[in-house]
């Protein structure tokens, strides 16, 4: 049973790499190959997480670790994606009838 998929979309100066379902240490040694692989023509590395499902953080850790010596190694730009659900949400939509203010040093809403 395959639980990740990891997959590469590239041309002369751009990369996407593609991580669907659980971003678990296969996926990421897997990740890190294709990183290392990058033609030196690649200036921008772009990494789609959106259908990831679970994140385990030492894996990404490991992504991470390997997608920074890539762009520290070529003066590289690195765009990271998302899961939905792992986006932040706005304060406005969790408490649509009060306000924000600040307080001194501290923040408080108001109702």
């Amino acid at each position: 049973m395959q639980t990740h998929h990891v997959s590469l979309e590239s041309h002369a100066t751009g990369a996407t790499i593609y991580i669907a379902g659980l971003l678990g240490e296969t996926a990421a040694v897997e990740a890190e190959e294709i990183v290392r692989a990058l033609a030196w023509t690649v200036l921008v590395v772009r990494i789609d997480l959106r259908a990831v499902v679970y994140i385990d953080p030492d894996s990404f850790v490991r992504v991470a670790r390997s997608i920074r010596r890539w762009s520290d190694a070529r003066s590289g730009r690195v765009m990271l994606q998302f899961p939905e659900r792992s986006q932040p949400r706005h304060a406005s939509r969790r408490f649509p009838f009060g306000h924000w203010f600040r307080a001194g040093a501290r923040l408080a809403f108001e109702c």
